[in-house]
């Protein structure tokens, strides 16, 4: 890494006093990894209990999210994605994506208010509260991409489990039916744990006037509506996966007590045979 591309937090504050010099801002959301590890930034960069705030080069700003994403704020477009997301590589746990996923979206300065005009979200002046605002609802919105691609993959593959059922051909494949359910679970406590989608966020505790925004900014992403269908979508996986479970294990409990009365007939059969040629002699 390029000595002139290092994580700043001292200046961030300055950028943002730049970026509020503008009438534009670009943003800009990677999905850059399973996991950020931003504790090593030290806790007096964390700006709240969920982002680090960290200065980049152009005068930048951007925040950090332990569940993964990067969101820059730029006064000019963000071309140079390939090297925004280089920046965090030292940081990235697990497994890193093949295709990075990204999410954008225009902001305007200086409006009247603050809130959503046609395809732009426009402030009124330009906080680090704003900032990390709308930076915490685009990972969101982000990390829902995520699921909603995987979970889509993973709904047309228990469809053949389903028609199984239907048609009463049941062939056990308990491995794969529990790996569906416990994916099921592992994405259920990323949403609801680690990234608490449809929580409000730790900054609005003492910005209570940031609410609006908030609720548009959520509204403009669908956030509680993806989040719903998600949900249904994981509901129907898991419920189909032990249905299937249930009914497998059910055959392989009637085919045990076949097994067990033929045992039982063949050991009479066996016994009956012995008393003939017993008494026979």
């Amino acid at each position: 890494m390029s000595d002139d591309f290092i994580l700043d937090f001292a200046l961030s504050t300055d950028y943002i006093h730049h970026l509020s010099l503008n009438n534009r801002l670009h943003v800009k959301a990677f999905l850059v990894g399973d996991q950020l590890a931003v504790r090593p930034l030290s806790s007096k960069k964390r700006s709240s209990q969920s982002a680090v705030m960290l200065g980049m080069p152009n005068q930048r700003v951007a925040f950090l999210f332990g569940y993964g994403v990067m969101v820059v704020f730029s006064a000019y477009p963000i071309h140079d994605e390939v090297r925004c997301i280089e920046l965090c590589r030292p940081y990235v746990l697990g497994q890193q994506p093949n295709e990075f996923q990204t999410e954008s979206l225009e902001v305007q300065l200086n409006s009247a208010s603050d809130g959503f005009s046609s395809s732009a979200c426009a402030l009124t002046t330009v906080t680090r509260e704003r900032l990390e605002l709308i930076a915490e609802v685009m990972a969101r919105s982000l990390i829902l991409d995520k699921h909603e691609s995987v979970i889509a993959t993973r709904f047309e593959q228990v469809k053949p489990i389903a028609n199984s059922i239907i048609q009463g051909k049941i062939h056990e494949d308990r491995e794969n039916l529990l790996k569906y359910i416990g994916l099921n679970l592992l994405t259920e406590h990323e949403l609801a744990g680690r990234v608490e989608i449809t929580e409000k966020p730790s900054l609005l505790w003492d910005n209570g006037s940031l609410e609006p925004l908030y609720f548009q900014l959520m509204d403009e992403f669908e956030i509680v509506e993806r989040q719903n269908t998600i949900n249904r979508k994981l509901e129907v996986i898991s419920r189909t996966a032990q249905t299937y479970l249930d009914v497998s294990m059910h055959q392989h409990d009637l085919r045990l007590e076949w097994y067990i009365i033929i045992l039982i007939f063949i050991e009479i059969v066996l016994e009956v045979y012995t008393i003939f040629m017993l008494s026979g002699h």
